[in-house]
This record gives C-alpha cells, structure tokens and sequence, in this order.
C-alpha cells in the first residue's frame, strides 16, 4: 500500500503544499496499468463524487467551493471540468486519490473512477507544455535515482513551471537536504487558471508518467538536482480518457471566416494546385462539386467559393 504521509521536520503530505513535494511516496516496483475508469460516462462533479462520500469526509463541501469558483468556461473546459481540476488541488483530494494511484491494491481505485474520467478528460482536453518543470522533495533521493534509471510515476505530478515557487520557504526553503527535479515534460497540462493557488504556476504530468534520468549534480546548502526527461512508455499504462477526441468549448467571438468553412467541410476530399499566393482547392462536400479560391493579400486570407 501507498503511504498516506511521511513526517519530517517541516513537511507531510498532508499539508497544503505537499502534492509539489511528495515524489518519496511513489512505489519504486511495478503496479499494475490503470485501467476501467474510462468506461465511466462523464457526469457532473457532484454525481462523479458519490462514490467518495464514505472515503473522503465532507467531500459534497469542497466541490461546492470548487464549482463555486469555476462557474464559467474557460480554456475550452466546461465549468464541471474546471471544478474537477480546482478539487484536485484541495488537500482533501489529492492526497486520497494519489494514494490509490500509487497502490498495490488496484481495486483501491474504483470508487474514483468517475472522478478520474472527469478530471482526466478535462487535462486532455488542455493544450499539452513541452517545457522545462520543477518539483522536489526534503531529502537526497539521488540514490534511488541514478543516471540512466528508467521509472514511472504513478500518481498525478504536481510541478511548477517557476523554480522561485519550489525554492520559497512554503515549499522547500534555500537550506537543508532537499532534492530538486528538473524535468522535460512533452504533455504536462498548465491548470493554473483552474487552481486553487495560481500562483503556484502549476503543471500536472498525468498518472503513470514515464521517465529517463539524464544526470544528477550536488549543489551548496545540501541541494541535489535530477535532470529527468519524460519518454513515451514500453507499454499502454493508463488508456485514454475517451476513443475520440473530445470537442473543446469554442469562444464565439473568436469565429473567423476561415473557421466557418473549415466547420462546414467535414467531409473533405482535396485535390490541390497552388503557386506562391493563389491556391485552388478541388473539393467534394456531400457529392456537390465545390471550388474554393483562396487569396492571399497582405497576410489576410481572403477564401471564395462557386458551385
């Protein structure tokens, strides 16, 4: 079984900062892949959360602060989605659920699994960070993380796109035994317009993320550092959230004439000819022969059509 917190001198995770700082709670062998959570039909977050009521005291309390505070659309994300995001950033949720992330027992999980289906639904539906992160722990975990050392890490990864944030007094301080990693992530999902903290700056890498330790350096004031790149994994560790792709909400005001045609030709066999500023496209909607002229006047599109 996951350990649920780990006391030290200043830290555990249950305080409100430790999903940044709780990479010694993950398991060092091989769970089994996630998997069932992605047959649940998505629901809204207070139905999702039945399940949890005996699990995780006041739980109906929290998601009424959550959905409270993400009323309105955003990032191409229903209200519903958002509150699951700002949910997993309340102490309440993410300590319980990484703990059965983490755990041997993988039945553990199934009471969360249409929490999972909404949560992971709303990170897939965000455009993915190809970026440098940080997230970090009290304590030298260099040992357990040699150069070369492939890993998973099964929870959700809480990071931070802003070093200053690890290295503030609320998280791990400028002193002491501390371990830093530097990771290269190719699909972290920035949540800091659905957080309960902004400006944490957080990333979240999805469960059963996959690694490579690069190298490792000792720095003064007892601080290791672990450059770590995300790597795609041997095998499927936790399927997808849907077989499709999920539609984003679309801002109205944000149409353009170019949106408008691509919307309408869903069905588009292109056939096309083109020099350096006029292109014509061949094209077939419905069985309807449709011949679209595309301009190219001073860096606007200007598109026409005749039947």
């Amino acid at each position: 079984m996951a350990k649920k917190f780990v006391e030290n001198d200043k830290f555990t995770a249950q305080t409100p900062t430790g999903r940044f700082l709780d990479v010694n709670f993950e398991p060092q062998r091989r769970l089994g892949p996630i998997e069932g959570y992605e047959l649940k039909p998505l629901v809204s977050l207070e139905e999702a959360v039945k399940p949890l009521e005996k699990l995780i005291k006041n739980i109906q309390t929290y998601v009424w602060t959550a959905t409270g505070n993400c009323e309105e659309p955003k990032d191409g994300l229903t209200p519903d989605e958002r509150s699951a995001i700002y949910l997993y950033t309340m102490e309440c949720m993410y300590r319980e659920v990484n703990a059965a992330l983490r755990s041997e027992q993988r039945q553990s999980l199934t009471p969360y699994f249409s929490y999972l289906k909404l949560f992971i639904t709303a990170l897939w539906k965000l455009d993915s960070v190809r970026d440098v992160v940080w997230r970090g722990v009290k304590g030298n975990l260099t040992d357990q993380y040699p150069a070369g050392k492939k890993f998973v890490w099964w929870g959700f990864s809480s990071c931070s796109t802003k070093l200053s944030v690890l290295q503030s007094q609320q998280f791990l301080g400028e002193y002491g035994t501390r371990t830093l990693f530097n990771i290269q992530c190719f699909n972290g999902k920035m949540v800091q317009n659905h957080s309960q903290f902004p400006a944490e700056g957080e990333v979240l890498l999805l469960p059963c993320s996959y690694f490579e330790v690069i190298d490792s350096i000792k720095q003064g004031n007892e601080l290791r550092i672990i450059h770590i790149k995300q790597i795609e994994p041997p095998v499927t560790l936790i399927q997808p959230p849907f077989t499709t792709s999920p539609k984003k909400q679309v801002d109205p005001n944000r149409h353009s004439t170019v949106d408008a045609v691509a919307s309408g030709l869903s069905k588009l066999k292109v056939a096309a000819k083109s020099n350096e500023q006029n292109m014509a496209l061949l094209c077939e909607f419905n069985k309807f022969p449709v011949r679209v002229q595309v301009h190219m006047i001073c860096d606007l599109i200007v598109i026409s059509h005749l039947l």
